[in-house]
């Protein structure tokens, strides 16, 4: 949840969409740089169609299942 929050805070956004993070996945292992690679580019995507709305937002949910971490990032474009 932290590097999503992170890499939501690095990008260049229209001003006024709304971020909001579900969840966490404390104790997951994972390349850090990679992941945050991932998420800027699913993060960008998001911000890019929810742009359209009238009142954008893009939303993250994290959980953890089976020992995997599920991600799910969608936006209101």
């Amino acid at each position: 949840a932290a590097l999503a929050r992170r890499s939501w805070a690095r990008l260049p956004r229209a001003a006024g969409t709304a971020f909001s993070v579900e969840g966490d996945s404390a104790g997951l292992q994972a390349d850090a740089a990679l992941l945050a690679m991932a998420l800027e580019h699913l993060l960008a995507n998001a911000a890019r169609h929810a742009a359209a709305a009238a009142s954008p937002a893009v939303h993250v949910r994290l959980r953890v299942q089976d020992g995997w971490c599920l991600l799910t990032v969608s936006d209101n474009g």
